[in-house]
């Protein structure tokens, strides 16, 4: 994209954060819509408390319980990696917010941590349960219990969400795809995210130390990304196009 200094990086921040909003409420109704395909009560039935009786909930179950157990005893969380026969948890409809990760920049008075929000990547996540407490937890471990519940939602609900191939490819289809992610702060705990088609990019360090020094703050923001946004492409008509060409039918790409 074209350089961000620090005379456009007022104009980019504002639109960019009008446009997240503008996709993060697009998002919140997809998944208001597909609500019941993100309900853990339609895959484990009466291990999670529901009276629903799916065909395969005890393997699932069990499946699940593997799963768990390679995450809490993952270096990084070090949590009781047993679960209950029956999980208390809170079906609420999952609501999203935006990523945020570490990122360190040299300064003239040494290196700074920041905390970079990722505007147009969202994590999906139980609303009693927000990332921003996730990643404070991780650090903190003052409330061990607390702790294991938050990760325990938050794999539930990846592992719900990744067997549901029909809703992974509802969104894929919709231009933003759900995916299931790891990052080292949070060991072996995959976290479950959405994406817009194209995205934002992180400005430079040197201008993210003036904008801090100036702000007076640790947190910075990536910024739209113009140019992946101006190239876009429409994934069904690039598959017409192929299709097309298979019965020897000329079809251009629109001007």
């Amino acid at each position: 994209m074209n350089e961000i200094t620090l005379e456009n990086y007022p104009d980019l921040r504002d639109f960019t954060r009008k446009f997240s909003e503008d996709i993060q409420t697009r998002l919140s109704g997809h998944i208001q819509i597909a609500y019941s395909q993100f309900r853990p009560a339609g895959v484990l039935g009466s291990y999670v408390k529901a009276k629903e009786n799916p065909k395969n909930a005890a393997a699932d179950f069990a499946q699940f319980k593997t799963f768990f157990k390679e995450i809490a005893v993952s270096a990084a969380l070090s949590l009781d990696p047993n679960l209950p026969e029956a999980l208390d948890i809170n079906p609420a409809r999952p609501v999203l917010s935006p990523f945020l990760y570490r990122h360190s920049i040299s300064t003239p008075a040494g290196a700074k941590h920041l905390t970079v929000m990722a505007p147009l990547r969202f994590v999906i996540a139980f609303p009693d349960y927000p990332f921003t407490d996730l990643r404070s937890m991780v650090s903190s471990r003052q409330t061990k219990d607390k702790f294991w519940d938050f990760v325990l939602h938050y794999a539930l609900l990846n592992y719900v969400v990744m067997k549901n191939k029909p809703l992974l490819q509802l969104f894929e289809d919709l231009r933003f795809p759900i995916r299931s992610e790891r990052f080292d702060e949070f060991g072996a705990l995959p976290i479950t995210t959405i994406v817009a088609p194209a995205g934002t990019v992180r400005a430079p360090d040197a201008l993210l130390a003036q904008v801090c020094k100036f702000s007076g703050t640790d947190t910075a923001e990536e910024l739209i990304d113009v140019d992946a946004w101006n190239r876009l492409r429409d994934p069904l008509a690039d598959r017409f196009r192929e299709e097309a060409a298979k019965f020897a039918i000329v079809a251009g790409v629109a001007a």
